[in-house]
Order: C-alpha cells, then structure tokens, then sequence
C-alpha cells in the first residue's frame, strides 16, 4: 500500500513554520508512527511550532487545518554518516526530515567555514 510521507518535527514546520509561526495548526486524521509503531489515526495540535496534543477525537477551536487523510506522520529521521562540507547540505537534509547528522569530516575547503558557522555563529552565507 502506498502513502505519502509527512516527517512532522521539522520538515512540516520548517516548511509551514514561516506561514504560521505564531499560530495553531491542526493535523487531523494523519497516520502516526511514534518511532517505535504506528499508534493509528491521530489528530495533532501544533501550537507556536510545539505539539502540544495529539488526539483520536475531533480539536476543537480555530485553528488552521490540514487533512493528514492518507499521509503519515514519523519523527525526524538520523544519518550517522554524512560529509556535510558546506551549511546548505545541512538545510538540504532538514528539508528531508534529517534533523540529526553524525558528520564523518573531510579535508574540504569548506569544512572550516562550517565549523565557524557552528561554534562561533558566524552567517552561513
């Protein structure tokens, strides 16, 4: 059987976050897979970017809606070997739902700036 996958913790929020970032967002009727095992069809509330409910009944209230109907919901996913020499490839994998990376290193020029980037905070521009 086919469905569509959501990755909820960072890939919908980062790619809705910006639309609604001060606001509340309900997923309703999605498929829920806890990591462990799908815990069925759930309704979850999303306030200022945070769950803050996930529910088999109806959430009340005025909240912007998505109809989860045939996606999936799963926690953000883990790749424990990724050459990330420039902050795009990091960005690049968070739009895809990696929101942990274990970074094997290299000799490319590009490493130092993304250390600065990390440990100083300086512009990954």
């Amino acid at each position: 059987m086919r469905f569509s996958v959501v990755f909820f913790i960072l890939n919908l929020l980062y790619s809705i976050g910006s639309c609604y970032a001060q606001n509340s967002i309900v997923i309703e009727r999605a498929r829920v897979f806890d990591g462990e095992k799908f815990i069925g069809k759930k309704n979850i509330l999303i306030k200022d970017s945070v769950i803050k409910k996930i529910s088999n009944f109806k959430i009340k209230g005025s909240f912007t809606r998505i109809d989860g109907r045939g996606k999936t919901l799963v926690p953000a996913l883990i790749n424990a070997h990724v050459h990330a020499y420039f902050p795009q490839h990091l960005e690049e994998a968070a739009k895809a739902g990696v929101l942990t990376v274990m970074d094997m290193g290299g000799f490319e020029k590009g490493q130092k700036h993304l250390y600065n980037v990390i440990t100083k905070g300086n512009s990954a521009s």
